[in-house]
């Protein structure tokens, strides 16, 4: 029980009765009209209008619609979620494989049918002695279909016959190898300590063909190798889809794909056709 005390000091406390808002129910008695009240409320809002304001303008920064969609409302900053989702083209594509990722090769029927198919598209003289003139006229047809000159056809043709010497050259003497002593050195690479050296010979190529430089492969200089090379327009119009990305092939996809070619004994790998039909 409170004292008279208290209720006297409580009244004196208390404003007069003239001070106080017009009452009003916070929660109203009737749901639908809670929820237009809420409605109206989010509108006013939306207009950059708010109540507890004295309805003053409210200048919010404007978004597109895109900028909206990708908001995350709990964090300000945008989602980005939806932009880095792959395409389903981008899904499908095998990724990317170093020569160490493989296990060791057991140089069956299929494996050594794509080494002789990148044989003959090599050996463009035809005589079935792969030397370095084969090398030169690749080089020269490369600069040819690309138009180059100068300095840059120089490096195109210095990087395939560095190509030659490095990784075809007889070492025991000669002027050429035939295609069972190409098969044998590819043996000798793919199982041993030698393995790295698909790698380095995939970067020489690709200095090849890159003929301006920007390290991504376009569709067009593409083309040039394939045709410099002798591989169809069937093959080249699959691998380069293949390993495009956003309309150009970067090194690290044909990296993979040249060692997926030399390594790989996988029959129904799509990297099987990079040099064109197997023979």
């Amino acid at each position: 029980l409170r004292s008279p005390q208290s209720r006297v000091r409580s009244h004196w406390l208390r404003p007069p009765p003239s001070e106080f808002p017009q009452s009003r129910s916070v929660f109203p008695k009737n749901p639908l009209q809670a929820s237009s009240r809420r409605n109206s409320h989010n509108q006013s809002l939306a207009r950059g209008f708010c109540p507890t304001l004295n309805s003053e303008r409210i200048n919010f920064p404007t978004q597109s619609r895109d900028s909206r969609r990708l908001c995350n409302p709990r964090q300000d900053r945008p989602d980005t979620r939806l932009e880095q989702r792959p395409s389903a083209v981008e899904a499908t594509k095998p990724k990317p494989r170093r020569p160490a990722d493989y296990p060791p090769n057991g140089f069956g029927d299929f494996w050594q049918r794509k080494l002789r198919t990148s044989f003959r598209r090599m050996n463009r003289s035809g005589s079935g002695l792969l030397t370095r003139d084969d090398f030169r006229a690749i080089g020269d047809e490369m600069v040819r279909l690309g138009g180059l000159s100068g300095q840059r056809a120089e490096d195109v043709r210095g990087v395939m016959l560095r190509i030659w010497d490095d990784y075809y050259r007889p070492r025991e003497g000669g002027s050429g190898i035939s295609a069972d002593q190409y098969v044998a050195q590819k043996c000798r690479m793919v199982n041993g300590p030698l393995r790295d050296d698909v790698t380095r010979y995939g970067q020489e190529l690709f200095k090849a063909m890159d003929h301006n430089g920007d390290e991504r492969i376009s569709r067009e200089e593409y083309r040039i190798f394939t045709e410099a090379w002798g591989i169809g327009d069937r093959a080249r119009d699959e691998m380069f889809e293949l390993m495009q990305r956003d309309g150009a092939v970067a090194k690290e996809d044909f990296l993979s794909a040249l060692a997926d070619f030399y390594i790989s004994e996988d029959e129904s790998s799509p990297y099987s056709r990079l040099f064109g039909d197997l023979c």
